[in-house]
């Protein structure tokens, strides 16, 4: 059974994306971090940059705060959309980058210290590295870390037919965008790894698309979604789930 707050936040989000595109608050947001790190008065780049958002009150404190207060702040009042904007701005081993993932984003830091587990990474990227796509070598290292030993494991698991998920091995890689998102909610991956996903894939989450909408904002906003959940979520909107042919 849907949380039915879930539903109700679920509709109100799928109301506001008529809003300000994301690359133009992301552009806002990298002008204030290159005036900071400028030593520029960034009280112009703060008033453009929420000017429309009324529950924004740390301005009046702003100068009592460091600049890297001021800047986490910022950050933590941009949606993980912009801060995914903000990071292939600056590149993925900028210092910023590790400051909105570690920071701001909370992602872990994954850990292959066991031995076991060293073995059975060497193991599926030896696996994909034969078929020469970056998409699989990509998803076996999410399977492992999800504790699936092989690829019918984690198939079987999401109930996705077994032809289905042997495309992804082809080098021309046919999977369609629905069976990709399938595979990332059955990974209950979050969202900065599914947009990787999508991405190598050659797909994106459209704001235009309401199943894509929906399950972004899932993907965003619970932290113990699962497959059956989003199924049931879709379903409510009139969409179809992952188990239906598209």
């Amino acid at each position: 059974m849907v949380d039915l707050k879930l539903l109700e936040d679920i509709e109100k989000y799928l109301s506001t994306l008529e809003g300000e595109e994301d690359k133009l608050k992301a552009a806002k947001v990298r002008k204030f971090i290159v005036d900071l790190i400028d030593g520029k008065n960034v009280e112009a780049d703060l008033k453009e940059l929420f000017k429309n958002d009324e529950n924004i009150r740390f301005f009046r404190s702003t100068n009592s705060m460091s600049d890297a207060e001021l800047l986490l702040a910022v950050l933590n009042n941009c949606d993980e959309s912009v801060l995914i904007e903000l990071e292939n701005s600056f590149g993925k081993n900028s210092r910023l980058t590790k400051i909105i993932r570690e920071q701001v984003r909370h992602i872990p830091r994954a850990i292959y210290d066991e031995e076991q587990t060293i073995q059975r990474l060497e193991h599926m990227i030896a696996e994909s590295e034969k078929s020469g796509n970056e998409l699989y070598m990509l998803l076996c290292k999410y399977m492992m870390e999800k504790g699936f030993e092989t690829d019918a494991d984690f198939y079987n698991h999401i109930m996705m037919p077994r032809q289905n998920f042997a495309r992804i091995r082809d080098k021309r890689n046919t999977l369609g965008k629905h069976s990709i998102l399938w595979i990332i909610v059955g990974l209950k991956l979050n969202y900065y790894q599914a947009e990787g996903v999508l991405k190598t894939a050659g797909y994106a989450f459209k704001k235009d698309d309401k199943r894509d909408a929906i399950i972004s904002y899932i993907i965003k906003n619970v932290a113990n979604y699962d497959l059956d959940m989003v199924n049931d979520v879709l379903y409510h909107f009139g969409l179809k789930t992952f188990f239906e042919e598209k």
